[in-house]
C-alpha cells in the first residue's frame, strides 16, 4: 500500500509488538517500545515495505510509501474517558529550525489535547527565520502546518536566532510549569556543539531549581 491517507495508522492504534514480530531487524536494534517501533515505523519503515498491523481492524498490511510522501495529521478524538483537569497550566515551547519538525510535534500535541483540558496547555512555537534551509514560502508552509494542531492557545513566532529560544524560556519559566523542546538537524560540526553546550549551561541551572 502507498497511499499515505489509507496507510496511516495512528500511534494509539498501532501494534508495536506485531511490527516487531515482522521485522526481528528492528527488535534487534532496540526499538522494543511503542514509542520507538512507532518512530521507526513513520520515519523508515513506513518506505521499506514493512508489515504493519492496527489494533482496531486488525488488518495486516505492507506499506511503502513512495520517498517524500508524509503521513497526514490526523486528530483522533478521545472517546473512552472525559478529559483530565491537571488544575495547572503548562507552558510547551518549541524552538524549531526545521520546519518539517512541525509535523512531528503536532502529533504529540494533539495527543495531549485529546488526554487533557486544552486549557491546562499554552504553546508557544518559535521559527528560526534567519538562513533557514526550507525551500519555498517558510511562513505559508508553517501557517498551513499550524492548522493541524488542535490548541487554541497556541501562539508562534519568528526570530533571527539570536538568543530568543534561551531568552523566551527563561521568561516562561517564571509563570509556568514549563517543557522546553528543541529541534535541530543532526551534525557534528563544533559550532554546532558549542551551541548546545551553552543551552545546557543556561538551562541546567534552572530545570534543576526547587522552585519547578
Amino acid at each position: 500500500m502507498n497511499d499515505p491517507k489509507l496507510a496511516y495508522i495512528p500511534k494509539i492504534d498501532f501494534d508495536w509488538e506485531y511490527y516487531l514480530l515482522k521485522n526481528p531487524d528492528v527488535k534487534q536494534a532496540g526499538r522494543t517500545s511503542l514509542d520507538k517501533a512507532y518512530r521507526h515505523w513513520t520515519t523508515y519503515g513506513c518506505y521499506e515495505n514493512r508489515w504493519v498491523k492496527s489494533l482496531v481492524n486488525g488488518i495486516e498490511r505492507q506499506v511503502k510509501l513512495k520517498i517524500g510522501d508524509k503521513f497526514p495529521i490526523i486528530v483522533t478524538q478521545c472517546t473512552q474517558q472525559p478529559h483530565i483537569d491537571l488544575k495547572f497550566k503548562i507552558a510547551i515551547m518549541i524552538h524549531i529550525f526545521d520546519v518539517t519538525m512541525i509535523k512531528f510535534f503536532a502529533s504529540y500535541i494533539n495527543y495531549l489535547n485529546n488526554s487533557y483540558l486544552n486549557s491546562n496547555f499554552d504553546v508557544y512555537i518559535n521559527i528560526v527565520e534567519e538562513n533557514n534551509p526550507f525551500e519555498g514560502d517558510l511562513k505559508q508552509y508553517v501557517t498551513e502546518q499550524l492548522t493541524h494542531i488542535n490548541n487554541p492557545n497556541l501562539h508562534c513566532y519568528y526570530n533571527h536566532n539570536r538568543g530568543g529560544d534561551i531568552g523566551g524560556f527563561l521568561i516562561l519559566s517564571k509563570i509556568y510549569k514549563f517543557c522546553f523542546i528543541e529541534s535541530q538537524i543532526p551534525c557534528q560540526t563544533k559550532k554546532l556543539n558549542f551551541s548546545l553546550i551553552i543551552r545546557y549551561v543556561l538551562t541546567t541551572p534552572i530545570i534543576k531549581s526547587t522552585k519547578l
